[in-house]
């Protein structure tokens, strides 16, 4: 999901943001969604 997007689901108490749709990025994705990653960091932007 792009991050801008996530301003449209305010109701999500989650979201997975990738910056691309690369294989590595799936990869890192799928890993964070069945646990054997956790995910961690800051959004570059802000939603007010």
């Amino acid at each position: 999901m792009n991050p801008y997007d996530l301003a449209a689901y305010p109701e999500a108490p989650c979201a997975l943001a990738l910056y691309g749709m690369t294989a590595p990025s799936m990869a890192a994705a799928g890993r964070a969604l069945t646990g054997e990653l956790v995910p961690s960091g800051q959004m570059p932007v802000s939603f007010k």
